[in-house]
Parts: structure tokens; sequence; C-alpha cells
């Protein structure tokens, strides 16, 4: 299941000019907290139940936020856990209807998002998104980041029949356009505290007070897997501000498959 959570404040600079925080999750398969991983049906037994995050009733302080710099909190997360092998995480990106999307990846390099096809993306690093020709936003283009923070564990060979879904609606896009910026931790829920209601075709959605601490509050009720940010800043020299399209890591095209149900 997959969990989104939002809050708004006035315009800040952090990475992206304004300030919404938000969280998603979803539910089937892992329980994201964008919380995205709404209905990936064989998340809840690939995944092992965290404990609780309090000491007594008092919850566990969360040094990380998704208001550090981009790519501090993934650096943060990943250096304190023992070493892993490097990890494609698939990433898919829904728009509220039409629209191209590209992935900057090593550097300037580019990968279009058209049809099934997914991006495979680094665990650890941030990556840069161009997001034009939205018929609801005619002339307007939007930059966004994915700071992957962790990774799914599906089946063997399914990686890209359960990917981890970015949504943009268009409450997001038009404020990101008027100078906003809009925060989603994505977050692979807990199976215990998972919402007993059917999953819908768009992720569920909540808003956080703009003093509250996104990833904290994903990391209490899942495990959080990326924070998204979309905001108005743009390229200004691209051969000059290669740090504007994210780490340099690279990134792979992945050819969508069919979630079972």
């Amino acid at each position: 299941m997959r969990f989104i959570v939002k809050q708004a404040t006035k315009q800040r600079h952090f990475g992206d000019p304004g300030n919404r925080r938000v969280i998603r999750s979803r539910m089937v398969m892992l329980g994201l907290g964008f919380a995205w991983l709404c209905g990936l049906p064989f998340a809840a037994n690939a995944q092992t139940t965290r404990p609780a995050r309090f000491i007594g009733d008092r919850p566990l302080y969360q040094p990380l936020h998704a208001r550090m710099p981009p790519g501090q909190a993934a650096y943060m997360k990943n250096f304190g856990e023992r070493p892993q092998c490097p990890y494609y995480q698939a990433f898919q990106v829904k728009l509220p209807s039409e629209g191209q999307v590209t992935v900057y990846h090593s550097g300037v390099q580019t990968i279009p998002l058209n049809g099934t096809t997914q991006a495979g993306l680094l665990v650890g690093h941030v990556y840069r998104l161009q997001i034009k020709d939205m018929p609801e936003l005619a002339g307007m283009e939007l930059y966004p980041t994915i700071e992957v923070l962790d990774r799914l564990h599906p089946p063997p060979g399914r990686e890209t029949a359960y990917p981890v879904p970015v949504e943009f609606s268009l409450d997001e896009l038009e404020a990101a356009a008027a100078g906003g910026l809009v925060t989603k931790v994505v977050y692979l829920e807990q199976p215990d505290l998972a919402s007993p209601k059917a999953q819908t075709d768009r992720i569920p959605t909540a808003t956080l007070h703009s003093r509250a601490n996104v990833l904290a509050e994903a990391d209490r009720v899942g495990r959080p897997l990326a924070i998204v940010r979309l905001g108005s800043r743009l390229p200004v020299n691209p051969a000059a501000d290669s740090d504007f399209y994210g780490t340099g890591a690279p990134a792979i095209p992945m050819r969508g498959a069919k979630n079972p149900q």
C-alpha cells in the first residue's frame, strides 16, 4: 500500500523555491510512503516488519528531514547501513493526462519515459526530471527531482512489474508553476498499519503541517523509499550548472511489465 502526506508553506529555498511537503502511500505490494506501493500483491511477504519508533510513549528522534539539501538524506541513510550492491530501482512517472517526461542521468544524458518505459535509478542518488507539453500548462516546463532512499524487493525477474510510481496531480503541478515547492516522501507501508480499504487508481494523499517532518512521519508508518521535490527552478546554463541535473549517477531504461493481480 502507498500513502501520501502533504504540507504547504510559504516560499523558501531548499534546492527549489517554495515549500510544500507531501507524503504518499500505496497499498498492495509493499505499502509505500509517498506512499506508493499500493496494490503490489507480493509485497507483504517480501518485506520485514519494522519495530515501533517509540521509547515508551515518546517517538524516537529522526535526524533526517525532507528539507535537507537534495542528496543529503540519501547519503546519510545509506552511509549508516551495511554496504549493499548497487541496485537500479524501477520508477514510473504518471501525469494528470498527457505530457512528455525525461530523466537526466550521467550528467546531461537523457531517457525519455514514453509508453511503458520505466527508469531504473540507483539507490542513494538524486535524479532530475523534465516535464513538458502538458495540455493543462501549455508552454510550461517543470524540473522535479527524485532522491532515491531505498529499494523494493520484488520476486526475481519481476522488478519492472512493481515500479515505484511517482504521481503528479494537476494541483501539484499548478502549485509548482506558481512558484511553490511540493515535497513528497514515498514509503513502503507496514502491513500492520495498512489501510483496510481497497486501493484506487489514485494514490491516497494526506496533508501535514508545514512545520512537520514528513520524512519522520513516513518512517513512523513504513519504510521511506524516495523524496520527490517539484518546484519551479529552471536550468540557466546546463554546461556550467551540472549539479542541477542530480548527482551524475547512471540510469537505465526498463521495459514495464504487467503487474499480476
